[in-house]
């Protein structure tokens, strides 16, 4: 995978050690191990150019421990916020967010996540990592590979994002990466379900690594998510559910074995944890609400794709369960390979 970081204009082969070339120097090449970019961090940089080193430093450990399926796109792009003094300015008015994935191979990381910048945060998560890790290293990891998971979702089993996007456009003809956070999802529960999923996921695919790296365990991973709200009553703005919620389903990481099956079998199995999850999250919610309003709308989803089902709670949800599946299939080569390795 090459990773092309947009500040700087350096571009990097994740597969070997070679700087490829910078946007305003193309073809020139330079060796980077991992000593020097560990060597790199130890001297006085620019907060750009410490945040690339972490960021290399964190691809370098996925690539080398095999970690990387092969369903990734071979470019990713990565952007940094909060850069300038205008844009950390801004950051105090309007927020910007800490991480995202804001196309399916670009992605945005904040300088907001370097320690020297945590004194003035007032971004809570951040300031809950660092309390709970300490290593700066660690936390960057948690979030990069977090992002990085909703990446390899996204290229695994692109079926789902099209089905989100049909979704979506029944009502407002507007595609996902236009419309993440910017609206109410109220009325598509079915869509609610879908990016449980693909939260669940891109945590578990951040909590593997992280459990390789650091020894985290996946109990320890939930309690950072979910914080002191065991019962699930703290809900993602626009969304009948809090999406990043983590349920018992998270445990099952302990029974995966990357080593001996490979990434590839167990991004399938990461995404069948999610899948289970992302169901059983809705089903808690809709006993905890104890009302029909929202699983009647989940029954109008299904109705739109021509799926009709009796009013019990299991029923609506099992089809929806099968739908999601059905809608999960990739429509490119490289994961149609790795369904059948499956």
């Amino acid at each position: 995978m090459n990773v092309l970081f947009i500040n700087t204009g350096n571009s990097y082969d994740i597969s070997s050690n070679i700087e490829k070339y910078k946007l305003k120097d193309i073809g020139k090449k330079v060796i980077i191990s991992s000593e020097k970019i560990k060597s790199d961090n130890n001297q006085k940089q620019s907060e750009i150019e410490q945040l690339q080193s972490n960021i290399l430093n964190s691809l370098k450990y996925a690539s080398n421990q095999k970690l990387l399926p092969s369903t990734l796109p071979e470019q990713l792009n990565i952007k940094f916020l909060n850069v300038s003094k205008l844009d950390k300015l801004k950051d105090k008015i309007i927020p910007s967010s800490i991480a995202q994935l804001e196309s399916p191979n670009t992605m945005y990381v904040s300088t907001d996540l370097l320690p020297q910048n945590q004194p003035n945060s007032k971004k809570y998560f951040i300031a809950k990592l660092y309390d709970k890790f300490q290593n700066p290293q660690q936390v960057l990891d948690f979030i990069v590979f977090h992002e990085l998971g909703h990446l390899v979702f996204n290229n695994s089993f692109n079926g789902l994002t099209d089905f989100n996007n049909e979704l979506l456009k029944t009502r407002n003809g507007t595609d996902r990466f236009h419309s993440w956070f910017r609206e109410d999802y109220k009325d598509l529960p079915l869509y609610q379900m879908n990016r449980s999923l693909e939260e669940h996921f891109a945590d578990s695919f951040s909590a593997i690594i992280l459990s390789k790296r650091y020894g985290v365990l996946p109990e320890e991973y939930i309690n950072i998510r979910n914080g002191n709200d065991s019962l699930g009553i703290t809900r993602t703005k626009g969304f009948d559910i809090n999406i990043n919620r983590l349920d018992d389903n998270f445990k099952k990481l302990k029974e995966i074995n990357y080593e001996k099956d490979g990434i590839d079998i167990v991004i399938q199995n990461l995404y069948q944890i999610a899948l289970s999850s992302s169901k059983e999250i809705m089903n808690n919610h809709l006993k905890l609400v104890r009302t029909d309003d929202i699983l009647n709308r989940l029954k109008d989803n299904l109705k739109s794709f021509g799926i009709t089902v009796d009013n019990s709670r299991n029923a609506i949800l099992n089809k929806s369960e099968e739908l999601i599946i059905n809608k999960s299939e990739n429509n490119n080569e490289k994961s149609k390979n790795l369904f059948k390795k499956f």
